[in-house]
């Protein structure tokens, strides 16, 4: 079959190469109870749409550690752009915190696949594929137009599938580059990249379960 936006993958082909993990600062929310690891949070606090950079920092080491376990071997994670331009990054290290990553030098995505934590309102660099049109998803909030329906804020589509509500995750591959021939390309990363999110923190969790199956 031949590769397109709708038939990338399977997932496990991203980390085939050298690849790295990017969190998303995610988006403010107030009075929001911070939770310290997966394994102690409770489902039934989790149903805001706002994902802070907390979960998704806590995401993505879950993500690395889960490749160290299954390969014996390290993968760097990094937070995402600082607020400017992409080809005028330059990462540097913030002040050092005791949870803050550094942020991703741009150049990375050249010769790294990537898996991305966060949509594009947590995540810049999702949202710098999805303004490239090299995701096959469409986030809200949209208006319905021609024969695609309406998406609410913090919902996203799949042709004309919307998925709104609480509790949804998706873990899907894409191209980082367009016109890529898969059929042609070698192991080196920059090629393709994996997505993981959800419509709130519950739905990132269940993405995150949907993501462990690059590893068996």
């Amino acid at each position: 079959v031949e590769k397109n936006l709708a038939t990338y993958g399977p997932a496990r082909q991203v980390i085939e190469a050298p690849f790295v993990i990017v969190a998303g600062n995610g988006t403010a929310a107030p009075n929001r109870m911070k939770i310290e690891t997966w394994a102690t949070r409770d489902p039934h606090t989790c149903h805001d749409t706002h994902i802070g950079y907390a979960d998704l920092r806590s995401a993505a080491v879950y993500l690395a550690n889960l490749h160290r376990t299954a390969y014996e071997t390290n993968v760097g994670v990094w937070r995402d752009f600082r607020d400017t331009p992409l080809r005028e990054h330059r990462a540097q290290n913030e002040e050092a915190t005791h949870d803050a990553l550094p942020h991703l030098p741009s150049h990375l995505l050249d010769t790294h696949n990537v898996i991305l934590v966060g949509g594009p309102r947590e995540n810049r660099v999702t949202n710098h594929f999805l303004q490239q049109g090299l995701l096959p998803v469409k986030f809200g909030p949209q208006d319905a137009q021609d024969d695609m329906p309406a998406i609410p804020d913090a919902a996203f589509a799949i042709g004309r599938c919307v998925f709104a509500g609480p509790g949804i995750g998706l873990v899907t591959t894409f191209p980082m580059l367009s016109g890529v021939d898969f059929t042609k390309v070698s192991g080196d990363g920059g090629n393709l990249g994996l997505l993981v999110l959800g419509t709130d923190s519950l739905g990132l969790r269940d993405a995150l379960s949907m993501g462990m199956c690059v590893y068996v």
